[in-house]
């Protein structure tokens, strides 16, 4: 392939680390400009919901589920590109929960796959640990009491010369976040009386999460669209697929397009 293969450019523009969001665009631009290429910004969040278009029509509108080590999201979406954030982490995301417990554990960074093998071996009744969603009826979520809970649980023991369970540790964690993100899930699909359900993010890599959303649509009769395991991570395919639809709406963005490392929820693209 050659740049005159190319049709048009797409990169990630928010929200993100900085630094390597500032590469990923001054390149973006650079090749465009030179090549006498269309260039478009796309949100990072909006990707991973996208890396789902790749599986064919999806029915909308949809509720959309993102969690990764940095975002932990419920979105209502009326299209492939209209968006509306309708329940979102109020504090830490569900990979960044994981990992951090993961590392005070002694595991290998980044966390999320070792505690969802040893999740597989442990009791997920084994610990009592608070749930995740809000109680105030909106759709948030708080993981930060977990971690701190977890955390000092694994503390006292240590204070103490007793040994903890990993593996229950790690069942009893997941099964928590699981159960959580199923009822806010099923909350939020009822109110808005919509039964298409699309999940993305590194952390749908987890093999708990995966079947207690499958087990749940199964039940409520919910279409569910989640990408296989090699698109749930970061990945150009996402920002390539979230383009594509954004393109078609005649939205181009120009040489001025920066990189932001938060995003204000806007959905807006550039």
């Amino acid at each position: 392939m050659t740049a005159a293969d190319i049709d048009r450019v797409a990169v990630t523009t928010e929200p993100g680390l900085i630094g390597a969001l500032l590469v990923g665009v001054n390149f973006a631009k650079s090749f465009a400009y030179s090549n006498g290429k269309p260039v478009l910004g796309v949100n990072h969040i909006k990707g991973h919901v996208a890396a789902n278009y790749l599986n064919g029509r999806i029915k909308t509108p949809f509720i959309a589920f993102v969690a990764s080590g940095g975002h932990t999201s419920i979105i209502k979406a009326d299209s492939y590109t209209d968006f509306e954030t309708v329940g979102r982490t109020l504090d830490d995301a569900v990979g960044e929960a994981f990992d951090k417990i993961g590392r005070r554990m002694g595991l290998s960074y980044p966390c999320g796959a070792e505690m969802d093998r040893l999740a597989a071996q442990g009791d997920p009744k084994a610990f009592r640990i608070p749930p995740v969603h809000m109680k105030d009826g909106s759709f948030n979520f708080s993981l930060s009491g977990l971690k701190t809970h977890v955390i000092n649980l694994l503390n006292t023991a240590e204070m103490k010369g007793e040994s903890v369970n990993a593996a229950d540790v790690c069942a009893s964690v997941t099964a928590v976040i699981c159960d959580s993100v199923v009822y806010q899930l099923g909350q939020c699909l009822k109110r808005y009386r919509v039964d298409t359900l699309l999940a993305a993010g590194g952390v749908l890599a987890n093999s708990h999460l995966r079947a207690a959303l499958t087990s749940f649509c199964n039940k409520k009769g919910v279409d569910l669209h989640i990408p296989p395991l090699s698109l749930c991570g970061d990945n150009g395919v996402m920002i390539a697929a979230a383009a594509k639809y954004e393109y078609e709406k005649g939205l181009v963005s120009d040489m001025s397009l920066d990189g932001r490392p938060s995003s204000k929820d806007d959905w807006k693209s550039y």
